[in-house]
């Protein structure tokens, strides 16, 4: 398989030197990022310099955790959400760690909502509302 793109790794500033720099002599770019909460990178200053070097859009297929953080800092334009027609219950795997809100009326909203089948599956499409 031929890498079309080299591997760009975000880091918070303060990462051991010596990783990045293990990362970089196999051919990896490191960008290092301000810390944000829990000395985790800052996902704005990750968006920032990424937009510095001309990339607007990314489709990010990562956990619960950044999933959450996107949300909650507003850093997200467009929400896709595959899901399955399975029941999983208790304790299920969310797809962003956000806190419950106490009442619905506290729920973040969404706008322009969609949803399509996709084989067995349901494409939810929305948008933050602004």
């Amino acid at each position: 398989m031929v890498c079309l793109w080299p591997a760009l790794i975000a880091c918070a500033e303060q990462a051991p030197p010596l990783r990045a720099q293990a990362l970089e002599r196999r051919g990896a770019e490191v960008l290092r990022c301000r810390a944000g909460r829990a000395g985790l990178v800052d996902l704005g200053d990750l968006l920032k310099k990424l937009g510095e070097r001309g990339i607007t859009s990314l489709l990010v297929e990562g956990g619960a955790t950044i999933h959450g953080a996107l949300v909650a800092e507003g850093l997200w334009d467009e929400l896709r959400l595959f899901v399955a027609p399975k029941i999983l219950g208790e304790p299920g795997i969310g797809w962003a760690a956000l806190p419950a809100p106490a009442r619905m009326a506290d729920a973040l909203p969404v706008a322009r909502l969609s949803a399509e089948s996709v084989g067995e599956d349901v494409l939810l499409r929305a948008r933050p509302r602004r």
